[in-house]
């Protein structure tokens, strides 16, 4: 007796093929981030920036191509500095989170937000358009300098005092609050 495939059976076997590639592709992504967490910070291509270290004085431009450099943005003002990709699946889920603030509360004060991208992103503006994100926008010039500055992942948050990285932020704003942390201005 012979077994006559029927296209219904055809759609379980690939349905099947396809949630076993699936599988193998998660199981692989998961190994592979948890061995980039087990690596040290000296066994990474890129600086880890931690509280108390000075960020590079790379320069930024603004959305009409003038240049400023951190310390010149920064110098004389505590900040909240959003780093973010357009194409990143957790800052577009973060990203209405803040739609419409300028500024968040840090230890019980408002700063500043400023949101840094990447020049070569070209849909940063169109990003923060459709997520009526607020403040001011300012964009890294290069991927060296982008690793320069610590970016490794997406969303990453710092909070600022001048060039003075104070803290690392959740991407949450909701739990922004709770982080304590002294700005001298």
């Amino acid at each position: 007796m012979t077994v006559r495939s029927t296209p219904r059976t055809h759609s379980f076997r690939m349905a099947s093929w396809i949630g076993g590639v699936v599988l193998l592709a998660c199981l692989a992504f998961t190994q592979a981030r948890a061995k980039l967490e087990e690596q040290s910070a000296a066994d990474l291509p890129f600086a880890v920036l931690q509280a108390g270290d000075t960020l590079p004085d790379v320069l930024l431009a603004d959305h009409v191509g003038d240049t400023a450099s951190i310390s010149r943005l920064f110098k004389g003002k505590c900040a909240v500095a959003h780093f973010f990709l357009s194409t990143c699946p957790a800052c577009r889920h973060h990203a209405a989170k803040w739609s419409g603030m300028d500024s968040i509360q840090v230890g019980g004060r408002p700063y500043p937000i400023v949101w840094v991208g990447l020049m070569a992103d070209t849909a940063a503006f169109s990003f923060m358009a459709d997520y009526d994100l607020g403040g001011q926008l300012m964009l890294v010039r290069t991927l060296q300098e982008w690793t320069e500055l610590g970016i490794y992942r997406t969303p990453m948050i710092y909070f600022l005092d001048q060039q003075i990285l104070l803290a690392n932020l959740p991407p949450a704003p909701s739990r922004i609050d709770t982080v304590s942390v002294a700005c001298t201005y």
